[in-house]
């Protein structure tokens, strides 16, 4: 009879084991999804802000050719100009 209490209870005792790891394994299971999610949304939210980052960039350089353009287009007409009134 104390036999048969020994088993039952390393058989309990297994059992709870067995259930405690699958508990733990569901546990960190949820805070690696939780985890990769947050991991994810961070790297929407630097490719967004990179691109609008890039096309700011993009912007500028066109803005800043036009001005040069403008600038060269300026120097040209009144280097024309003044070879004219020679």
């Amino acid at each position: 009879d104390a036999t048969r209490a020994a088993r039952d209870t390393v058989a309990d005792a297994r059992q709870r084991a067995r259930e405690q790891a699958q508990a733990a394994a569901r546990r960190v299971r949820q805070r690696t999804a939780r985890h990769r999610e947050t991991v994810g949304h961070f790297a929407s939210a630097v490719k967004e802000t990179a691109g609008e980052m890039l096309r700011e960039a993009r912007r500028a350089a066109a803005e800043a050719q036009d001005e040069m353009w403008s600038r060269y287009e300026a120097r040209t007409r009144h280097r024309r100009n003044e070879s004219k009134d020679d």
